[in-house]
């Protein structure tokens, strides 16, 4: 996806951006916030750090393969059932002389032979499953997309990279999107995970205001609601399992190919390499300067399209996203009945070798954002209190971790005995299966949930959050008129598009008083020490 900007412009935002990102530091710094604790957001967890539940995964994303990596003996401690890159698993780009240009077809393929050598990484290879998918940089260029001279050749690499079979359809398809169904999960061996992983590159047209193309949809309207629909001016219906026009492999309980599987399950988890929730890009298109920043936002079209079809879903599936790019992490998204029915989350991991302090334009602040006494934290009361715009963001070098824990929710097919109730919340997938009696079961009363961590290169937790997976359930009905009464009503629905003029300029306000604040607070305090000390021996001499 190319974004025009005339290059008087772009540099001036990077200058921009740079600053920001340094007085943010700087304000984090006056906040206390330099403490690297979960705090008391929104986004804190509600259970141990080292619960690993019935299925986890590692994922990451801006990735510079010539950099010093610290995250990976943290990675590799997890012990995760697989580990993802969204994108950016190696820097195939580059600026010569302060213009961006291609390595080259050999540079790219020594980045990724780079990255494979590395110690602590080439160990992950061989403890844990690799997947992924590419965003712009290990696609071949900067912001490139479906018009990239190179992508058929940048596909090639990549899928080498990965050590995909050479059979694999992922090497005559347009485009490196997959998917991966994990069965038989939790206690009762009926759980289960989809991971689905979005292309954005290599079929996307600004031009035409396209992430995905038609190709992509219909695999994954396939996968979320067992049909393909077609052109997208057909309705969303609810699928009941049976309609013959699956195109993909039903599941028998014994088999199952976890690619072409797209019988229901109970969790869906979408990575897409760039925001769908791209708060902090809206925030900045207000102040006139987002325009370099990719996201979902960009395309409106598409960006509600992927809601309706998660919306469709909800009754064969849970779902919840991942993301990369930004530099930064955080754990967003939208309340129930804004942008879906039910609540969807967004959990975004970026920065494993390089963060916002690289925007930082001058060597010298640089070292300071990085010195150990600098905050790793964008405190939440630099963003202005509407919705849930006001959250914590991490900006240390980071990874992301998936969680999804069945606990004791158990499908049976005995009936539920005297006094026992089944939960609201009906596995999709059980039912689908088959049996459609639930009860509870065990001693354990751990209700079924979604974890999802941010940890930095220490490995210590530094965002969290756990999402019951009655959070991620709910139809349109329940909320009436969706046009009247739905997301441009409730408060809790605004985001930064919405905030007034004053509003959106409250977070580089706050930075440029506290940059400003800070000094001259120092000075004042020095001066009022020199002058009592200085009154110390007046009054000494007078004596």
């Amino acid at each position: 996806m190319v974004i025009t900007v005339p290059p008087w412009r772009r540099a001036t935002m990077r200058t921009a951006l740079g600053l920001l990102a340094f007085l943010a530091i700087v304000a984090g710094a006056a906040n206390g916030d330099h403490v690297n604790t979960p705090g008391d957001d929104p986004a804190t967890t509600t259970t141990p750090d080292d619960h690993r539940g019935d299925l986890r995964i590692a994922f990451g994303s801006c990735n510079r393969h010539d950099r010093r990596q610290d995250l990976w003996p943290a990675v590799r401690a997890l012990s995760a059932d697989a580990w993802v890159w969204l994108g950016d698993a190696i820097y195939a780009d580059g600026k010569v002389n302060k213009v961006r240009r291609y390595g080259g077809r050999d540079f790219h393929v020594g980045a990724y032979e780079t990255q494979n050598a590395h110690p602590e990484y080439a160990a992950l290879t061989k403890e844990t499953r690799i997947l992924g998918t590419w965003d712009d940089h290990d696609y071949g260029f900067n912001n490139a997309g479906g018009e990239w001279r190179e992508k058929d050749f940048a596909q090639k690499a990549f899928l080498d990279f990965l050590g995909e079979d050479e059979s694999s359809p992922r090497r005559t398809r347009a485009g490196v999107y997959e998917a991966y169904t994990f069965r038989r999960l939790g206690a009762n061996k009926r759980g289960s995970v989809r991971l689905i992983l979005l292309d954005a590159r290599y079929g996307a047209d600004a031009k035409s205001g396209r992430v995905l193309d038609p190709d992509q949809w219909a695999w994954f309207e396939k996968l979320m609601l067992g049909k393909s629909l077609g052109d997208h001016g057909a309705d969303y219906d609810d699928d009941d399992g049976s309609s013959s026009d699956r195109g993909c492999v039903a599941f028998d309980g014994a088999v199952s190919d976890e690619n072409t599987d797209c019988d229901p399950v109970d969790v869906t988890v979408v990575g897409s390499s760039v925001q769908v929730h791209a708060h902090t890009q809206e925030l900045l298109n207000k102040m006139g300067m987002g325009m370099d920043i990719e996201s979902w936002n960009n395309y409106p079209a598409e960006r509600r399209r992927l809601f309706d079809l998660i919306a469709a879903a909800n009754g064969r599936t849970r779902t919840v996203i991942l993301s990369g790019d930004v530099h930064h992490s955080e754990i967003g998204g939208s309340p129930a009945g804004c942008d879906l029915p039910s609540e969807l989350v967004e959990l975004t991991s970026s920065g494993m070798t390089h963060g916002l302090q690289d925007e930082i334009p001058t060597a010298f602040l640089k070292k300071l954002a990085r010195h150990p006494w600098a905050p790793t934290y964008l405190a939440p009361w630099l963003f202005p209190n509407v919705g849930n715009l006001q959250r914590r963001r991490y900006i240390g070098f980071n990874f992301g971790e998936l969680v999804v824990d069945f606990g004791d929710f158990h499908d049976s097919p005995r009936d539920a005995g005297e006094g026992e109730s089944s939960p609201a919340n009906l596995s999709p997938a059980a039912s689908f299966g088959g049996s459609d009696e639930y009860t509870y079961e065990g001693d354990r009363n751990i209700e079924p949930s979604v974890i999802l961590r941010i940890r930095g290169s220490d490995g210590k937790v530094k965002l969290a959050r756990t999402v019951p997976f009655s959070q991620l359930e709910g139809s349109w009905g329940e909320y009436g008129d969706r046009g009247k009464a739905v997301s441009r009503a409730r408060w809790q629905c605004r985001g930064e598009a919405h905030l007034t003029s004053a509003q959106g300029w409250r977070l580089p306000v706050l930075l440029v008083a506290v940059a400003l604040g800070w000094p001259l607070g120092f000075l004042l305090a020095a001066w009022w020490v020199w002058r009592e000390i200085s009154r110390a021996r007046r009054k000494r001499k007078a004596d």
